[in-house]
């Protein structure tokens, strides 16, 4: 399923054609997987959660390495070629008739989710495209845009999700909030309350590139431990953050999402170095007033062999 409009690019700014490609439209020719009959009937937003959890943790276990404090890499080609993924790919097809007003009252829910969604459109959309070459490499920053799923009747590109749903509808670079016409659009019920915003997702959210934090698999009841974790692992690799042996350098080196989401951390640096400080053991000299920020390696996170 493909439909296009008229949007401003991230990565360019310029104003192209998005063609929005759903990777999720339900083919009823398609058999419905033994194992996903069992699974009972999904027509509710938790049950269509629990079981794509449930394989997305097949998934990791069996194609996806890197402990949680590295970048973590796909064996994209096996993994495409598996039984496994083929119930994936079938299982995500219910999500088109999941209604999302079952996590409407549960902001923690919600986020766990949309946080997993992300993750595992990035992955099917990376294979969907057959790219050998991360989209931003390729001068395709308008993957972002394209590639979506239908859930609960509604579209989600990796935009909507990142910027509409988990950043609370916030612009970025200049470019007009995912959905700008707010409550006239039936997604923007769905975002993360203002009051709720966490920047720990920047750590939890992976795009597909060998600087991107970790791949891990989120759930409500521990989401708030799991967020911390995920920002001290992604912290604690000195290709992300890293204090200079000269004790009087006055700039701290750090990865470019801060530079990218700034003030999601904080309305200045000051504010930004002392929330870094809450998630590292590693002492911030106060000589440090400003951030330099670490090249960002916009290599694929793809890897030829799986460690046992």
């Amino acid at each position: 399923l493909t439909c296009c409009f008229r949007a401003a690019n991230f990565h360019n700014m310029g104003s192209d054609t998005i063609c929005t490609v759903v990777l999720n439209a339900p083919d009823a020719a398609a058999p419905v997987p033994k194992a996903i009959e069992e699974a009972g009937a999904l027509d509710e937003i938790n049950k269509c959660d629990q079981q794509l959890r449930k394989l997305a943790l097949r998934v990791k276990a069996e194609f996806i390495s890197g402990a949680d404090s590295e970048a973590s890499t796909v064996a994209y080609d096996e993994l495409q070629k598996s039984e496994l993924w083929h119930d994936f790919v079938a299982l995500s097809k219910k999500l088109a008739t999941c209604s999302l007003d079952g996590l409407l009252e549960d902001v923690e829910a919600r986020k766990a989710f949309f946080i997993n969604m992300y993750n595992i459109l990035m992955i099917h959309g990376i294979m969907a495209t057959k790219a050998d070459t991360h989209p931003i490499q390729a001068k395709k920053g308008s993957f972002f845009q394209e590639v979506a799923y239908v859930i609960g009747g509604l579209t989600f590109s990796l935009d909507d999700i990142e910027h509409g749903i988990m950043r609370s509808n916030r612009a970025i670079e200049g470019r007009p909030a995912m959905f700008a016409d707010g409550e006239k659009d039936p997604r923007f019920k769905y975002i993360i309350p203002a009051e709720a915003f966490d920047p720990r997702i920047h750590f939890a959210l992976n795009c597909g590139a060998k600087s991107c934090p970790a791949i891990n698999i989120y759930r409500k009841e521990n989401l708030d431990k799991a967020l911390t974790g995920a920002t001290r692992n992604f912290l604690s690799d000195p290709g992300n953050f890293a204090v200079s042996e000269d004790q009087t350098s006055d700039e701290l080196q750090i990865s470019k999402l801060f530079l990218w989401y700034g003030e999601d951390f904080g309305t200045s640096d000051a504010e930004r170095i002392a929330w870094i400080q809450k998630y590292t053991d590693v002492k911030i000299p106060e000589s440090v007033k400003a951030l330099d920020f670490l090249a960002y390696n916009w290599d694929l996170n793809m890897a030829k062999d799986v460690a046992e």
